[in-house]
């Protein structure tokens, strides 16, 4: 479905509306303010609907330009939105919309000031009392010129910006904070990070494809707005990243990133380097292989060109084997080095922390005095005992019978009861046995006057008796 097709089967985006949405509704603002806010409103929806759904070239941001924002909200018969412009400008006075120039450039998180929060240096801050007096008169957004100026060029066009949805962006940043730390690593080194590997990690982990605008905008939200890492540029110009070791939203420590920090990043960007470097040594060594064999012919060997493009290909190869065993070698030795930095880093945890325990546990034991605890365990052997002595008198004073004369003529009682109660059972089972060898008796002596048949059926009949009898 293109874009044109999903502006008109948006809801607000009816064909009755079209017309009023695409035209120059400015006017509307003093002869109907309703119908002005619906049409903000409406434009708002399917802006965000765009940005949520990846509509647009950036995963995070709505580009003004570059591609065009308002060709690509052009529809056929009404043409471009001739109030975009005045649209962007609103939505971002409202903070439904967030100018990327300005995110970028605020040196505090930016939550505090969706927030309207006074952080303590901010009672210092010229700025932003400006800024809270402006806002008491009402006049709506920070102190800011990006925030005040208006979106449109002065051709009708729009001015080159990118604008950000703030609740989307927090969506997005903390789900990669949240699979960061799922992810966490346990080695220090696997907590430093250059640019390009970090970019490469975050859109592994969460499958997304991000522009270089988007991956500004996610360190600058995970360093600045919720401190998951830090973000320092390096004398090459190269970026480096470390995550903090808890991973936690909004951590109180602050991170920074030192010299060994960096120079850390510089071996593991190294270590890449050399890896990569190998692999194009193994293909063109590999190459080089099947070129030799290919020009191995039987009826060419003793050729003289055979001869000397074997000897050049051969040559070649010895070059690339030998540059390739020479990379390698350092390859090792780096990722050695790397290894050892992480055990001396684990040792230094490992030393903190012990040196911790024994802290505690000598804070601990000065709570405790030897002597009092002679005199406790003098006292707690007493008082069991004393215990022990109560409950022996206790048992003695509680014995419900006086003699064993009393036991042996309560046990006579209870088996007289038993047995009267069996004796009536066992003579109903005796009468009952009785009559049924009488009645098998008679069948015997009445045999002869049936017939063969009936005598077999009084046999099993006897059978049955018997069985009977016997159980």
């Amino acid at each position: 479905m293109s874009l044109q097709d999903k502006i008109q089967s948006h809801p607000s985006f009816t064909k009755t509306r079209l017309n009023s949405l695409y035209s120059n509704f400015e006017r509307l603002k003093h002869l109907n303010p309703e119908g002005y806010e619906a049409n903000l409103k409406a434009w708002e929806q399917l802006l965000l609907k765009f940005l949520r759904s990846g509509d647009f070239a950036n995963v995070l941001s709505i580009p003004s330009t570059s591609p065009s924002l308002m060709q690509a909200l052009s529809i056929p018969i009404y043409g471009s939105p001739q109030c975009l412009g005045l649209v962007l400008t609103e939505l971002v006075k409202r903070d439904s919309l967030v100018p990327l120039s300005y995110y970028l450039v605020e040196d505090q998180s930016y939550s505090r000031i969706i927030n309207n929060k006074f952080a303590l240096t901010d009672y210092i801050s010229a700025k932003k009392w400006i800024s809270w007096t402006l806002k008491q008169i009402g006049i709506q957004g920070e102190f800011r010129a990006t925030t005040t100026s208006s979106s449109s060029s002065l051709d009708g066009g729009l001015v080159p910006e990118n604008y950000l949805n703030w609740d989307y962006t927090c969506e997005i940043g903390d789900r990669i904070g949240g699979l960061l730390y799922k992810k966490r690593p346990g080695n220090y080194s696997n907590r430093l990070y250059d640019g390009i590997e970090f970019q490469e990690y975050i859109q592994k982990l969460t499958k997304m494809s991000f522009t270089s605008i988007d991956y500004e905008i996610i360190l600058k939200y995970l360093s600045r707005d919720v401190g998951l890492i830090a973000v320092k540029i390096d004398d090459e110009g190269e970026i480096c990243i470390k995550l903090h070791d808890s991973l936690a939203k909004n951590n109180v420590t602050t991170l920074t990133i030192s010299e060994d920090d960096m120079g850390i990043i510089k071996i593991k960007r190294q270590i890449q380097r050399l890896d990569q470097r190998n692999k194009n040594f193994e293909e063109k060594i590999e190459d080089l292989n099947d070129r030799i064999k290919k020009l191995i012919i039987p009826n060419k060997i003793n050729d003289k060109s055979f001869k000397e493009r074997a000897k050049y290909l051969l040559q070649t190869r010895k070059m690339f084997s030998d540059s390739y065993s020479k990379s390698s070698a350092s390859l090792d030795q780096l990722t050695q080095i790397l290894l050892r930095l992480d055990d001396a880093s684990s040792n230094i945890d490992v030393f903190s922390s012990l040196a911790c325990s024994s802290e505690i546990l000598k804070t601990l034991n000065e709570k405790i005095n030897q002597d009092e605890i002679d005199e406790v365990m003098m006292n707690l052997e007493e008082n069991m005992q004393t215990t022990n002595e109560i409950s022996d008198s206790l048992s003695n004073t509680l014995n419900t019978y006086e003699s064993d004369s009393e036991v042996e003529i309560e046990l006579a009682k209870l088996t007289s009861e038993y047995e009267h109660s069996v004796k009536p059972n066992v003579e109903t089972k005796t009468s009952k046995n009785e009559e049924l060898l009488t009645t098998l008796k008679n069948m015997h002596i009445d045999g002869s006057q049936h017939t063969i048949e009936d005598r077999t059926a009084n046999k099993d009949e006897e059978k049955k008796m018997e069985k009977l009898y016997t159980s």
